[in-house]
């Protein structure tokens, strides 16, 4: 049952630890020292303590942390020189590499418990015990109901799906402790990486922690998606060990989660539980590391309940660039895991080790990071930072997309380098433009067959024909409708994506969107409506005094900004901002730029969600008329002797018409849904 006597009533405790794995074993130690165990009540919970005895802790650090954070009793060997494969080996001072045997830790936690003799259950912790709101933490677990002071919680987590940057990899072990009749081990070296054995297709090696002159940790790792086979393991070790002769003390085994993924954590709604270990992002996901940042940890946590100050403390966040760094190694092992090897031995066999062990610990410069990274393959890691770096992009939000392209397209614009401007507007319209507005016949809900497509397609065609006649015989009015859906489905899609309701006000941002883009682009605007043949309005728009376009425009603006003061949106701000900096460019570059990467980007991550479908489904499924489409405009580009802009205007608004008239149905749709 427990180290203590239990009742059958509620009462309150001090502490909660869910778990004694090192993090929260460390944290114990770390109260115990401050006294804050001291006329303390407090609850244990876990099912496994005892196999904390079977693991082994390594880690390096300077002599100046380990005082800081009270590890010297914990440490078992230390080893000031390192080797990698078959290199030299070297000294890494200021570090030293130490190990902490599992049952010291064990045995000074036990002590601790012992003497303060807690209530202790050896159940597994289920969500169902916890009840969590902003001012009370409340436990029940058998007969027993506690109301919680704080709570530390240092189960292992489980993982969300990993994104396409994104990996989940294993750091899975296996090892004998082995006794040798001779002494063949340098007690100076411990070896960390020999890559001189089998890889198999995947990323292992063999490590090497010489205890003494004739007894060592002897283990087999391995990098990658599965665990490490035992048999497997144990025949690569018997081969590593074949010319001398020894006998097995003990064997161990484990697996550390090597993950750029997200964590399926419960959002607290109280600041007083607080997850450790594992659960607070303290694992290096490209090495497996954690001890130091978890005695780190421990030692800055205690010290804020001492202050009682806890609620107040904030752990420092990964720098961005070491996630990146991280992202790349995972992305490289798990695609390409033979290319492990060449990697590792690379970068320690060119660069001095203390210098690899300063930036694994993220502790280096940039100008370092760049002299490290020189040795390694470098085109490997630029197509897949290139691979990440697209995707983050495509990840952030479709108004800081925009931000971020129409300043690169400023530039190139003053740089006199437009190709590169179009080859990016061109690229995104025959993507993501057209796709978006290439699916409707897959958001109708009534098509279950060949003859409900067909009738669908004759509709959808038969509305943009209507419009055609209508620019025939009213081109004004014709003109007028066109700019007045336009507006409406512009705003429509904004408000969608940024859940705000549909409604005067969205078609009120669209008309802004619209009359600004073409306002502050005056002359261009007139350029394109004389194109359009039969238009009656050209001749009055043509001579509009400066002093009336700059009051349209600053009208314009003022509405644009009373709708983000109503909304208090800050993609509206940031839409805003854009719309600034599109006067700067030409009205077809700033109008492509929004239509893509804003208007197309937010319709395209609507239809996905809705529908359910990846991104490669959703090409796939609009791919038939995403490729009518765009060789209906190179045809027209490239192939007519003179191509006539206005009936190219014409026919456009006659395709997207019957788009909006569908989205817009979809949009209700998903709205009752």
């Amino acid at each position: 049952m427990g180290l203590a006597e239990k009742t059958n009533k509620q009462h309150s405790i001090d502490y909660l630890f869910i778990g004694l794995g090192a993090a929260n074993s460390l944290l114990l130690l770390a109260f115990e020292r401050l006294g804050l165990l001291n006329q303390r009540n407090f609850v244990v919970i876990d099912p496994s303590f005892e196999s904390l005895q079977n693991k082994t802790f390594c880690f390096w650090a300077e002599q100046s942390e380990i005082d800081t954070y009270d590890l010297q009793s914990l440490i078992n060997y230390q080893w000031p020189k390192l080797q990698f494969s078959n290199h030299e080996s070297q000294n890494v001072y200021p570090y030293q590499y130490y190990c902490v045997e599992g049952n010291t830790l064990y045995q000074q936690a036990k002590k601790v418990i012992d003497y303060h003799n807690p209530i202790f259950y050896s159940n597994t912790f289920s969500e169902d015990f916890i009840q969590i709101d902003k001012d009370r933490i409340e436990v029940a677990i058998e007969n027993d109901t506690f109301l919680v002071n704080r709570v530390f919680d240092n189960r292992p987590p489980l993982y969300n799906q990993p994104k396409k940057n994104e990996s989940h990899l294993l750091q899975s072990f296996y090892g004998w402790r082995i006794i040798m009749e001779e002494k063949k081990f340098d007690t100076s070296t411990a070896t960390l990486m020999d890559f001189d054995i089998p890889q198999q297709g995947n990323c292992q090696f063999v490590y090497v922690l010489p205890f003494s002159e004739n007894e060592a940790l002897v283990e087999v790792t391995k990098f990658g998606k599965t665990k490490i086979d035992r048999e497997e393991a144990k025949l690569i070790l018997r081969d590593y060990s074949k010319t001398e002769k020894y006998i097995i003390k003990e064997e161990e085994e484990g697996c550390i989660p090597m993950s750029s993924a997200s964590m399926q954590l419960k959002q607290s709604l109280n600041k007083n539980y607080i997850n450790t270990g594992s659960r607070a992002n303290l694992i290096k996901p490209s090495t497996g590391y954690a001890f130091l940042k978890m005695a780190e940890d421990a030692t800055h946590l205690s010290r804020h309940v001492e202050s009682k100050s806890l609620t107040t403390y904030k752990r420092e966040k990964v720098s961005a660039r070491f996630q990146f760094y991280d992202r790349l190694l995972l992305k490289i092992i798990e695609q390409q895991p033979e290319r492990g090897k060449d990697i590792f031995q690379s970068l320690f066999k060119k660069n001095q080790t203390k210098e690899v062990l300063t930036f694994l610990k993220e502790k280096s410069s940039i100008s370092d990071e760049l002299r490290i990274f020189s040795v390694l393959p470098i085109l490997l890691f630029l197509k897949t930072a290139f691979k990440d770096v697209w995707f983050s992009l495509f990840r952030i939000s479709p108004g800081v997309q925009t931000l971020f392209l129409t300043l690169f397209c400023i530039l190139f614009n003053n740089l006199q380098i437009q190709q590169a401007i179009w080859l990016l507007i061109g690229l995104g319209f025959f993507t993501i433009g057209i796709a978006h507005g290439a699916i409707d016949h897959v958001t109708h809900q009534n098509i279950r067959n060949n003859v409900d497509l067909l009738k669908f397609i004759v509709s959808y065609v038969g509305k943009g024909i209507l419009l055609g006649l209508l620019w025939y015989w009213q081109p004004d009015f014709a003109l007028l409708a066109f700019l007045i859906f336009s507006a409406w489905h512009f705003g429509q899609a904004d408000f969608e994506a940024w859940k705000l309701p549909s409604s005067f006000f969205s078609f009120l941002w669209g008309t802004f969107i619209l009359g600004f883009l073409l306002m502050s682009h005056y002359e261009e605007t007139i350029t394109i409506v004389e194109f359009l043949p039969g238009l009656i309005s050209v001749n009055s728009l043509k001579n509009l005094p400066t002093d009336s376009l700059l009051f349209i425009q600053v009208f314009l603006y003022c509405i644009g900004l009373a709708l983000s003061v109503y909304t208090r949106n800050v993609y509206i701000l940031l839409s805003l901002f854009n719309l600034f900096l599109f006067i700067y460019l030409p009205l077809l570059i700033s109008f492509g730029l929004f239509f893509i990467f804003q208007h197309s980007q937010h319709g395209f991550t609507f239809l996905k969600n809705q529908l359910n479908i990846s991104t490669k489904q959703f090409i796939l499924k609009a791919l038939p008329f995403s490729l009518a489409g765009s060789l209906f405009i190179i045809s027209f580009i490239f192939f007519a002797d003179q191509p006539n802009w206005g009936l190219f205007f014409i026919l456009l608004s006659c395709l997207s018409m019957p788009h909006v008239i569908s989205m817009d149905m979809f949009y209700k749709v998903s709205r009752i849904k």
